[in-house]
């Protein structure tokens, strides 16, 4: 297949929009043009505000992940605009798509009135088959739109059978790809030194990382109680809580205070500049996933691309990916005296520099490239004649 005479269209959220969807698609958007000619049309305008559960949808980075070639043209109060990209889009050979909420179905619906063809194929890239907090009404939505497929990426078996359960037994082909790690965030302005002393943190102080929005299925409650444990082995261990909190704070705050934890934890409330990203990672050891369910996480391809370790719950996602014993160590979900024994484990027999030479070996498992090729085999087995 010459993969240069392919004309793709990508649809989806891009700068100034922030959050792992907006930087997947646009690193994906990166990747495909050096292999395909592709056009990328953007939102112009995301979510209504008050739908929004956080304090705003725009990033505010100095170094955003951005991208000249994007088509900021797609706006949730304007249909028109889905209408005129619909059209625009009929040339193209292949739609891609990405899934990881039922709100956008009628938008998408719009959009492919008028941009199938008997000819192209639509493809959707599902980050989540069913979103994290669904109902009734939201998966009859998924399984209407996902229907409309022609094609389906997942990063995982568990969503490829989910998937396949929800839109039916005659289903088209779907493809497996691992979560491409995300390598971008390292800018190697930092090292462990640097990075802890503008943390005000020792050097040969023992600190994990629980990173990004903060929603009920992370488990971080979980994770706040399997500290007094692990701190009465590690009486200096630091938890940095570092994310947006998408529920109410109070809730992790008053545990903090009922377990006697302030001295112990750092929480930082607030969505973090790319450009501070770095400074977190590498002041940690390791990072904690300590998920009670979970479709991906763009988190850990975040620990890897970073060379760091991660803890992370024994769930059929995580297993996919985390090489156990190699790249990290499992806890079973909702599991607090588990989750501490896997964190003391991690120092007792310093895991950390052999994990991380794992890491580094195996990254090139979860490259961009191996997820454009993965696209194009996909294209192969389902194009029209």
């Amino acid at each position: 297949m010459n993969e240069k005479k392919i004309r793709v269209v990508l649809i989806g959220p891009g700068f100034p929009f922030r959050g792992g969807i907006a930087h997947y698609t646009t690193l994906l958007f990166e990747n495909l043009k050096r292999t395909t000619r592709v056009t990328f049309y953007s939102f112009k305008r995301q979510y209504f505000q008050f739908l929004f559960p956080g304090k705003s949808d725009r990033d505010v980075s100095r170094y955003p992940i951005s991208s000249s070639g994007m088509h900021r043209v797609l706006d949730t109060l304007n249909p028109i605009s889905w209408i005129k990209t619909g059209r625009l889009s009929r040339s193209a050979d292949l739609i891609i798509i990405p899934w990881w909420v039922s709100f956008w179905a009628p938008y998408y619906y719009v959009f492919l009135l008028f941009a199938r063809t008997p000819k192209n194929l639509v493809f959707f890239l599902c980050h989540n088959v069913i979103e994290h907090e669904t109902n009734p009404l939201t998966k009859a939505v998924t399984r209407f739109l996902l229907r409309k497929g022609d094609g389906f990426m997942v990063h995982s078996l568990k969503e490829k059978k989910l998937l396949q359960n929800i839109i039916g037994k005659k289903h088209p082909p779907v493809a497996v790809s691992p979560h491409p790690t995300y390598q971008i965030f390292d800018r190697a302005a930092e090292n462990q030194v640097s990075a802890r002393k503008k943390l005000d943190l020792r050097e040969d102080q023992h600190v994990i990382l629980f990173f990004g929005f903060i929603r009920k299925y992370k488990g971080l409650y979980y994770l706040i109680r399997a500290l007094p444990e692990t701190i009465r082995r590690l009486p200096d261990l630091v938890l940095l809580i570092v994310g947006e909190c998408w529920e109410g704070e109070e809730r992790y705050l008053e545990l903090i205070r009922k377990l006697s934890l302030e001295k112990n934890v750092r929480f930082i409330n607030k969505y973090v500049p790319n450009e501070d990203v770095e400074i977190y990672f590498k002041s940690a050891d390791f990072v904690i996933l300590p998920y009670v369910a979970g479709t991906g996480s763009g988190i850990l391809q975040l620990s890897f691309g970073m060379e760091k370790p991660v803890i992370a719950s024994r769930t059929e996602v995580f297993q996919d990916i985390v090489e156990e014993n190699k790249t990290g160590l499992f806890a079973p979900p909702q599991n607090s005296q588990k989750l501490a024994e896997a964190i003391l484990k991690m120092y007792d027999k310093n895991l950390v520099p052999v994990f991380t030479k794992n890491i580094r070996r195996n990254n090139e498992r979860f490259s961009w490239e191996k997820m454009v090729e993965s696209i194009f085999s996909l294209y192969d087995k389902g194009k029209k004649p």
